[in-house]
């Protein structure tokens, strides 16, 4: 895959995925004004793109993460991408944009949009409409931001909001609330009511044939509602997900627990400067059951699933579980699985699930893939 990023806005496309064989993704900035790139450690960032809005564009291995930044109630609240398309359709599904081949298969996505504003608690919203319009004469994507959200006085700015696209299965992450499902997003929300789905596409080819002696879960907890620890446990998913629509909590269907680990951290107390229990990273280890789950579709490919998947979910809520399908027995692997801080490997094909017992939730860096 390769990622192009414009040095300066205001051209035909200020960015542009190659996907191979002849696939490409990009769009332009529609009103926006010409204002040059500041390079930053993950990418760029286009100061001023329209009134009182500014353009990230994060990379990863999986594509790349879109955010708006609305600096205050000035900023506009709906935009339009004309898009730029070799080889690929498009078309709006349940909320998500979905680019397909001529095979209909899903080549690339833009998951449904989420918005978290500044406040000492951040408010998120999923009231991000997609839709496709027609712009100087070429298929666009207009998003469409929920104003009565954003014009509530409880509104705390700068707002960023999301609109990522994802390259390859765009069901890499996926958030279920009570209301319905978020996919995509750099962050995972889980809580009393929210939880979270991870997937690794591809993972079975590159451990193919090779023998798994163990496995981790990584993750960064930088904001939650309380300092008091909480249990949340690991699961193998045992329902189909990625690329699917229409999930709302508790998800998908779960397999038996495989690892469990208390933790809260990132918490700040009103009018406090600092967090008593500071951001930080936790880590599973996922035992013999993570290493079964593994082991078995790496060594012996099972018509049942094309990957395993794994689930953290709150401990004591309700979920459909399936031991039958979950994993065989004890585990172990050749590399660490992490939900970190930066975008998922689209390369690997396994899933995770996350959730916590929590009243207020918890927020996780999403995930990495790195070698044990």
């Amino acid at each position: 895959m390769d990622i192009r990023l414009a040095a300066r806005t205001g051209g035909a496309q200020t960015v542009r995925m190659a996907l191979g064989a002849g696939q490409e993704v990009g769009y332009g900035l529609q009103g926006a004004a010409a204002v040059p790139e500041r390079a930053h450690e993950r990418g760029v960032t286009y100061p001023g793109t329209w009134q009182d809005t500014d353009l990230t564009c994060d990379l990863g291995s999986g594509g790349v993460k879109e955010t708006l930044v609305l600096r205050s109630a000035k900023a506009p609240t709906t935009f339009t991408f004309p898009l730029a398309l070799k080889g690929l359709s498009v078309k709006v599904a349940d909320g998500h944009v979905v680019f397909t081949d001529a095979a209909g298969h899903t080549k690339a996505m833009v998951p449904a949009g989420f918005m978290n504003d500044s406040a000492v608690r951040p408010t998120t919203s999923t009231r991000v409409a997609y839709s496709l319009v027609t712009a100087d004469g070429v298929p666009a994507l207009r998003v469409d931001l929920d104003r009565g959200w954003l014009a509530d006085p409880a509104r705390a700015f700068p707002i960023k909001v999301d609109p990522s696209v994802e390259i390859n299965t765009a069901g890499t992450s996926m958030t279920v609330t009570g209301s319905g499902q978020v996919g995509g997003g750099q962050d995972l929300a889980i809580g009393s009511h929210s939880a979270a789905y991870l997937g690794f596409p591809n993972l079975d080819d590159r451990l193919k044939n090779h023998k798994i002696f163990g496995a981790s879960l990584w993750m960064v907890d930088y904001y939650s509602a309380t300092c008091r620890f909480r249990l949340a446990s690991v699961r193998p998913v045992t329902q189909a997900w990625q690329g699917q629509f229409g999930f709302s909590y508790p998800g998908p269907s779960v397999g038996s627990v495989i690892a469990r680990t208390s933790f809260s951290y990132g918490h700040i107390e009103l009018g406090a400067t600092k967090s008593q229990c500071p951001t930080k990273a936790v880590t599973y280890n996922l035992g013999k059951g993570g290493r079964d789950l593994i082991q078995r579709p790496a060594g012996h490919p099972s018509s049942i699933s094309p990957g395993p998947k794994v689930i953290i979910s709150p401990d004591g809520s309700p979920h459909t579980t399936n031991p039958a399908n979950g994993p065989p027995g004890p585990f172990r692997v050749e590399r660490e699985f992490a939900i970190g801080h930066r975008r998922a490997d689209p390369r690997l094909d396994k899933a995770v699930r996350s959730g916590c017992r929590c009243p207020g939730g918890r927020r996780l860096g999403r995930s990495q893939q790195r070698r044990a």
